[in-house]
């Protein structure tokens, strides 16, 4: 995916910031960058100026990242069902992926406290739903 974001630096000139990225690991990664002014030379100033680190992240709050996933609410002291373990993993995946919060994610997904989603999320982690350093891969 190509995405694309304007800086004016102190002197107002427009630079263009254009990034490609790669789904590595289950996240959206910045593979390959270029700037571009938009008048004018590429300096050592401008490079030092460029707030480089809040661009990323402004480029890749623009890929999709809304997870889709919609859980059952409230648990009410049942026990937790394996699909339901499942749908929390799927849900901190997405958000994962997405470079969300995976706790507010699964919360918001659920209609539960944050307190209440972690625990969630460690109940599905040692039912070995979701797996260390390796979220995306979702146990079948």
């Amino acid at each position: 995916m190509n995405l694309s974001a304007d800086y004016i630096d102190k002197k107002g000139v427009t630079i263009q910031v254009n990034a490609k990225t790669q789904i590595l690991n289950g996240r959206t990664e910045i593979t390959e960058i270029s700037i571009t002014p938009l008048e004018g030379v590429v300096t050592r100033r401008l490079l030092h100026e460029i707030p480089l680190g809040d661009l990323f992240d402004d480029l890749l709050k623009q890929t999709p990242s809304k997870p889709t996933t919609n859980l059952p609410s409230k648990h009410q002291g049942r026990k937790h069902t394996e699909e339901g373990l499942r749908l929390v993993a799927q849900v901190y995946a997405e958000a994962y992926g997405a470079r969300k919060p995976v706790q507010e994610a699964v919360a918001k997904a659920c209609g539960i406290s944050r307190s209440t989603a972690e625990k969630r999320i460690m109940k599905a982690r040692q039912a070995g739903y979701i797996q260390a350093g390796h979220p995306r891969r979702l146990k079948k």
